[in-house]
């Protein structure tokens, strides 16, 4: 197998970890938002750091066998106006290992101020929102888009015809007397149920009858313990076990 066959191989059954793909796909939604905000770079402010910082967070991750290089270049790309200095404090900061790298939806959202109707109007489905904390809106836009979904797919499968049975084309008198015979029907069903229940109380009666047991002051002598009287032997049976011998 030469280098390329296992290049391949290796690649082809390693499955990318999910944090990459969130991270990857915050940063692509992030330039997304740069886009509608009319921002070719970050303001030169605290919002504008505060939002590099949050990007190098996810460049490190996005990219796991050269990070430092993908945080210089996502700063590069956004804050041209860094120096050198500031870029490599940036990276050392990013790169400790006892610095946090993990945000939220909505902790993404409060770092870019993106809202429930940004996100839903531009599809920034890898950032959530900042103005819905308890997830009320988009719970409820949730539950509109699933009975949006099944109403049309029930429309889509439907045959047209309203559901349940198809009515019957009866005159006045013939629905009456059909109703009267499924009245009677049913009476007789509700007759015969009871008639059934009734019999089956009526058999177990009789059997627990049968099978009864006697009478709890007849069987004393059942109950009665044998006790036997204790035996005290006789003064020669005594000295006979203690050894002693009577004989003259």
């Amino acid at each position: 197998m030469n280098d390329n066959e296992y290049i391949h191989s290796a690649t082809s059954h390693h499955k990318t970890p999910p944090g990459l793909i969130i991270a990857r796909g915050r940063l692509k939604d992030a330039r997304k938002w740069f886009e509608i905000r009319g921002w070719r770079l970050l303001p030169h402010d605290d919002r504008g750091r505060a939002i590099l910082a949050w990007g190098a967070d996810h460049a490190y991750l996005a990219s796991p066998t050269n990070p430092k290089r993908s945080i210089r270049n996502w700063c590069r790309s956004v804050a041209s106006w860094l120096s050198k200095d500031e870029l490599e404090q940036i990276v050392a900061t990013t790169i400790d290992p006892c610095h946090n790298k993990v945000w939220t939806h909505d902790q993404s959202a409060a770092v870019l101020e993106i809202g429930v109707s940004d996100r839903e109007a531009h599809q920034l489905w890898f950032i959530g929102a900042d103005n819905d904390p308890n997830y009320e809106h988009r719970l409820k836009r949730k539950r509109e888009k699933n009975a949006a979904r099944a109403k049309k797919s029930r429309g889509k499968n439907s045959s047209g015809r309203n559901p349940g049975r198809p009515a019957l084309q009866l005159s006045g008198e013939a629905r009456l007397a059909r109703k009267r015979a499924q009245d009677a029907k049913r009476a007789k069903e509700l007759r015969a149920r009871k008639k059934a229940a009734a019999e089956q109380a009526q058999s177990d009666v009789a059997a627990s009858r049968k099978n009864a047991s006697r009478h709890i002051t007849e069987i004393g002598s059942a109950t009665e313990f044998s006790v036997t009287q204790p035996h005290c032997p006789s003064s020669a049976e005594r000295l006979k076990r203690d050894g002693a011998d009577l004989d003259p």
